[in-house]
């Protein structure tokens, strides 16, 4: 897939507050597995499309994403696919150069404000599905000191970020991340070992929080906040309850 001209503009951002929103929420399309992307094409009618991360390597889902939804925003927040391989810093500059100009946003610890709700996006770099024992601030400092790697660093600065952006916000909030929240990747989000590592930061007035990464599908409410994920999981290994749609209608 390649850049090409006279791409149309997306529709303004509304500028009234949302009392609804009709987002379609997509990640681990994984094209990077032999999955033609010119195959999956969602309908290009929603409030807003969120794609959260392992849609193919590199910039080829912002490429996709851009010829795809050319009426709608979309937040695009990268997964460990599109890093294979490639630097980090580099790439991030890559794909937001590639989605200039078009309806797409990549999101690395940034915003987008969108129907009078605020959309948080960072990769959130960790998987908590190994790690139960993480139970306290003690064990997340030891964490911090004997894995301080890239993806460790990156991940203390996402989870700082977040916190900020969250006590800090005077409207809804909306948080995309790659990776998930909680530490077993479970439809069984009420019990209390599964959210403790992020607890902090499912709260008000967070009223969704997409994620992808874990190869289950999940649309819960997790201590009051609603969080979703629709991954479809790479080719001849489809992950049950993918929505072809994408589609959620979530209330603010």
């Amino acid at each position: 897939m390649h850049p090409g001209a006279g791409l149309p503009r997306g529709r303004p951002l509304r500028a009234g507050r949302l009392s609804a929103m009709r987002i379609r929420i997509f990640s681990d399309l994984h094209f990077e597995s032999g999955r033609n992307p010119l195959e999956f094409t969602p309908p290009d009618d929603a409030d807003l499309v969120i794609l959260a991360g392992n849609i193919g390597l590199g910039a080829e889902g912002v490429y996709w994403a851009k010829y795809t939804f050319r009426r709608t925003r979309v937040v695009y927040v990268l997964g460990s696919a599109e890093y294979d391989g490639t630097p980090y810093n580099g790439l991030i500059d890559e794909c937001q150069h590639v989605a200039r100009g078009s309806t797409v946003t990549v999101l690395e610890r940034d915003t987008l404000d969108i129907g009078g709700v605020r959309v948080l996006g960072t990769t959130l770099w960790a998987n908590f599905s190994s790690i139960d024992e993480w139970t306290s601030a003690e064990l997340f400092r030891d964490w911090q000191t004997l894995f301080a790697q890239t993806e460790a660093k990156e991940f203390v600065k996402s989870v700082r970020w977040l916190d900020h952006q969250i006590s800090s916000a005077d409207r809804p909030l909306i948080v995309v991340t790659h990776n998930a929240p909680m530490t077993a990747p479970s439809s069984e989000l009420d019990a209390d070992r599964t959210v403790r590592p992020m607890c902090h930061l499912l709260r008000s007035p967070v009223r969704l929080w997409v994620h992808g990464h874990t190869h289950v599908n999940v649309d819960a409410r997790v201590q009051g906040v609603r969080v979703v994920t629709n991954q479809l999981g790479c080719a001849g290994d489809a992950i049950p309850d993918f929505r072809a749609d994408g589609l959620f209608v979530v209330d603010l």
